[in-house]
């Protein structure tokens, strides 16, 4: 029988009851027990566990309908963060009491939206404090109630003496009207242990409260600051910087706009400035030309308008002969001229000095751009023109055509990597096949999408290709293999770059169609010697012969001394051995993808039986995968068999709907990449 089947006494039984009680507990100690009410009205006696334990649920269960009322929430990705607004004292009373009977809040962003006074800030900062709030971002929104006029120069004490409560490790004060104004440093009786701190609004006049405020928090490993002056705030803060022992970083931003300086032992080490993300260069920035020209930044970051803010670009390389990061986004008619002003900015500079600091350049065009690049340079030490130059083509128009042709003809035998899309058409490849016979090739890696090009453009590419001597990773990429104009390509390039390639990716519907094309270029798995990376895509999910599985299951087959050709038998493991194929040796496969391959009821367990798991990466799976082939996944790849990557294994669009994801982790031991759909 359980206490609920219990009938509670009533009337005169329960008068009857208080009597013995009285009686025979004159201490009235009731057995150490303690008097609740029940959310229906009955009265219950509880030991202290149970008392604490309901407690907390309901006053979790109020906080809860605060937060709602006002139109909180949690967010946060460092842990579970508090947002909330509040209009008036009277809402704000009642969410400190709630907060603090809850428990369990460390993160709160919180927004007061009234006239606050002195004791509004004093009644905020005894919450937090007795909530034991670790990180406080508070935002002010207006200057203060005219009847706190008394108060005006010490309202916002209350958050300095919130800084040395030895337990609040973050802070970020926003929307402070004339914070330096109305603090009195010295209510800072002991050191602040605070590691971040984001100030208000700073102007010079308030430089030496400023500094005092800062010697209380030598804890500080982050300091952001927003300022009006790039140069004034900045010369200010590095005055003493010996105050901030512990500094690593120092933010000053001006809205979107800041740059960023990387401290050490009281001494700037280097500054960067991703100033424009958001904006448009050519705004103006108070100060920050001054800052540029003390020569200590090493990084840039900027999207440019105008081809006319070329020469400020080259002015911010000249002054800072330390800069060796530069990411610049502009429009696609404006690529070549700052290409060209880096290249004779560096010229200038050679002519002055021996050495320079080698730089890398990355420019893309803006997302609104129709059609696009995205383009990688370097200059070595002793160079002025790119000596490394890596490129994404996208999808030009006809007049971005002309211009990307501009920038291969100028610096085409440069590029290093090279990663087309749908916009490298025959004209682009046959400008790249001119410059590289005329001046030579440096690319080293290459991934060629085949589809935009003609057979025109694929004879080209293949003389690039031969010519390009330091390539050391080449990869195909064919797609629309239903129809017969893309197989059209498979011949000429396989057959004449096969032994070199790196990765093979093919694409389409009808594989039953395409696939035995591919299977006569290249039968066997030592035909593709250094192929790495191997992926196939039946979008429609054919059914594929018996052939075809065979040989998808070759490709993805390590090197044997033996080469084995598996039956797809699902127990089978039978081989057969031809002389001149055991003789071969070719790469393991470190990346596979196949996606809905077949439903054939033996293929995956043909597959995952074939591959070298000691050197695999990344395994990709599509469709058609069961639980029963997880299972044999994690017997074929057993702890230790790769002791120096982890197996990414995604499974997408499988019959795992409703399964708990942490067993299927569980049959894969090691890391595995969450993408179960």
């Amino acid at each position: 029988m359980g206490l609920e089947d219990i009938e509670a006494l009533q009337g005169a039984d329960l008068r009857q009851l208080r009597v013995f009680l009285g009686d025979k507990d004159k201490g009235c100690a009731y057995g150490n027990l303690f008097k609740i009410c029940t959310p229906e009205g009955h009265v219950k006696w509880v030991c202290i566990d149970h008392r604490n334990g309901n407690y907390h649920k309901a006053a979790m269960k109020w906080f809860e309908e605060v937060i709602s009322a006002n139109g909180g929430g949690w967010t946060g990705v460092d842990g579970p963060e508090l947002n909330i607004q509040l209009r008036s004292k009277t809402i704000a009373t009642q969410f400190y009491e709630a907060m603090v009977n809850a428990h369990g809040v460390h993160f709160l962003d919180i927004t007061l939206q009234w006239n606050v006074s002195l004791g509004d800030l004093e009644e905020l900062s005894s919450a937090v404090d007795r909530a034991n709030i670790t990180r406080l971002a508070l935002h002010v929104t207006s200057n203060g109630p005219a009847r706190d006029v008394i108060n005006k120069r010490r309202r916002y004490n209350p958050i300095l003496k919130l800084m040395c409560n030895n337990r609040i490790q973050e802070m970020k004060l926003r929307e402070f009207s004339d914070f330096y104004k109305r603090i009195d440093v010295s209510v800072m009786k002991g050191p602040s242990r605070l590691q971040k701190l984001n100030l208000p609004l700073y102007t010079r006049p308030y430089k030496s409260i400023l500094l005092k405020l800062l010697k209380r928090c030598s804890c500080l490993v982050e300091l952001e600051l927003q300022v009006s002056d790039f140069n004034e705030a900045f010369e200010d803060i590095t005055t003493d910087l010996t105050i901030l022992p512990s500094l690593q970083k120092l933010v000053l931003s001006q809205g979107l706009r800041c740059v960023i300086a990387a401290v050490s032992q009281g001494r700037i080490q280097s500054m960067s400035a991703p100033l424009w993300t958001g904006c448009i260069w050519g705004q103006s920035l108070p100060g920050l030309e001054s800052l540029f020209r003390k020569g200590l930044f090493t990084e840039l970051t900027a999207q440019i308008s105008s081809s006319q803010h070329a020469s400020r670009l080259a002015n911010m390389i000249q002054w800072n002969p330390r800069l060796h990061n530069i990411r610049l986004s502009c429009h696609m008619e404006d690529a070549q001229t700052l290409m060209d002003a880096i290249t004779s900015t560096r010229e200038r500079m050679l002519l002055e000095q021996d050495y320079l600091e080698p730089i890398r350049v990355s420019l893309s065009t803006f997302a609104g751009d129709t059609g696009g690049i995205n383009i990688q340079f370097e200059f070595r030490n002793e160079t002025t023109t790119p000596t490394a130059l890596s490129r994404d083509v996208g999808q030009p128009t006809l007049n971005n055509t002309w211009m990307l042709s501009r920038l291969f003809l100028e610096y085409g035998h440069c590029i290093d990597t090279l990663r087309t899309f749908g916009g490298f058409n025959d004209e682009l490849a046959a400008m790249l096949d001119s410059v590289t016979e005329q001046r030579g090739s440096k690319i080293t890696s290459l991934e060629l999408n085949v589809a935009p090009l003609t057979n025109v453009g694929l004879e080209s590419m293949v003389k690039v290709i031969e010519r390009s001597q330091d390539l050391h990773r080449l990869e195909f990429i064919f797609t629309e293999l239903e129809t017969r104009h893309q197989q059209e390509k498979l011949n000429p390039l396989i057959r004449r770059c096969g032994q070199r390639l790196h990765g093979l990716k093919v694409e389409g519907d009808s594989a039953d169609v395409w696939i035995p094309k591919v299977m006569a270029l290249c039968p066997t798995r030592p035909d593709l010697p250094q192929l790495e990376s191997f992926s196939l895509a039946t979008n429609d999910g054919t059914q594929l012969s018996d052939n075809c599985i065979r040989w998808i299951v070759s490709m993805v087959s390590p090197p044997p001394q033996e080469q084995p050709t598996y039956s797809l038998e699902p127990s089978s493991q039978s081989a057969t051995v031809s002389p001149e194929a055991s003789m071969c040796e070719w790469n393991p496969l470190s990346y596979i993808k196949l996606k809905h391959i077949s439903p054939h009821i033996a293929v995956w367990e043909s597959v995952i039986r074939a591959i070298d798991y000691s050197v695999l990466r990344t395994l990709d799976v599509e469709g058609g995968f069961s639980f029963d082939d997880m299972d044999l996944l994690r017997a074929c790849a057993p702890v230790g068999s790769n002791p120096v990557v982890v197996l990414n294994f995604s499974i997408i669009s499988t019959s795992f709907i409703g399964v708990d994801f942490e067993s299927l982790a569980a049959m894969v031991k090691g890391q595995v990449e969450k993408r179960v759909t």
